[in-house]
């Protein structure tokens, strides 16, 4: 029986060789100075380092051509905020002080003030000390105004000098020119800071200060008004001095103003007090005047 033989060839990519001729051809081919070729197709090179080339670079595009220019725009607005800050900062140093310099310089009028118009206030003990003081309604009537007359003796700007009883006023020198003022009943009178000053005063053993405001005898003056404690009921129950305002200035020497400075004297609910007028300035400068009754500006 005849064996049966198959012819089949394999292709160069799956025929495989043994390896001793592998070897071989490996040798030959390093001898001849080329690379050896195996059944995979595979090249070895040795001693040659092969690398990938890197990718082409891309152009920059149009934003980022623009980025050092945005920032240094970007640290210019950070300089120009920082120096407007200091700018600011530095103007409110040289405003601030400014205006200490001018309470500084204001400091002796607004004392000056303070001690006229106390020493005028003055006037008030002389006359409580005579009401205390006196034994019958006859002797205030006789006396009254020969003790006035001597209190006013100067006492420049003290436009008058009154007592009262049950909220009028009985007692007043000098009459010429206060003539409207005498029996006025200041509980029901209609300007309602009276009022309020005289139940005010009513409460108190403490000076009451009133106005500035019109006065009988013309002008603007303040009202100091005192309570007295007497035994008898038929004397004078309150003293009253009225000082005009524009003597206060004058002897302050604020009657025709501060060199260099707009200048007024308020009261407690921030009016201008004296005769000028004018308007106020914004954010004035305040120097505090003390007075009996509270403070002035």
């Amino acid at each position: 029986m005849r064996r049966r033989t198959s012819l089949f060839a394999r292709s160069p990519l799956t025929r495989r060789s043994s390896p001793s001729r592998s070897i071989a051809s490996y040798r030959s081919a390093l001898a001849a100075g080329s690379s050896p070729r195996y059944a995979s197709g595979i090249h070895f090179h040795p001693g040659v380092a092969i690398s990938t080339p890197d990718a082409p670079s891309r152009a920059p595009d149009g934003l980022s051509r623009f980025a050092p220019v945005g920032a240094a725009l970007a640290a210019l607005v950070a300089l120009l905020a920082i120096g407007y800050g200091v700018d600011l900062w530095t103007r409110a140093r040289l405003v601030e002080r400014q205006r200490q310099d001018i309470q500084l310089r204001l400091a002796p009028y607004a004392n000056s003030i303070s001690v006229g118009l106390k020493r005028r206030l003055e006037r008030l003990n002389g006359l409580k000390a005579f009401v205390e003081s006196a034994h019958s309604l006859n002797e205030v009537n006789r006396d009254f105004p020969v003790l006035a007359a001597g209190l006013l003796q100067g006492a420049s700007g003290v436009s008058a000098l009154a007592l009262l009883k049950n909220g009028r006023v009985r007692w007043i020198y000098p009459l010429k020119g206060n003539e409207k003022a005498l029996d006025l009943d200041l509980i029901d009178d209609p300007r309602a800071e009276i009022r309020e000053d005289m139940r005010r005063m009513e409460q108190t053993d403490s000076v009451v200060i009133t106005g500035p405001l019109a006065v009988a005898s013309g002008g603007v003056g303040l009202i100091a008004r005192e309570r007295l404690h007497t035994g008898d009921p038929s004397l004078p129950d309150a003293v009253t001095v009225v000082v005009d305002v524009d003597s206060l200035l004058a002897v302050a020497g604020m009657l025709n103003g501060v060199p260099s400075l707009d200048v007024a004297l308020l009261d407690r609910s921030g009016a201008r007090m004296g005769s000028s007028r004018g308007p106020m300035p914004p954010n004035p400068v305040q120097v505090s005047v003390v007075t009996p009754d509270g403070h002035f500006t």
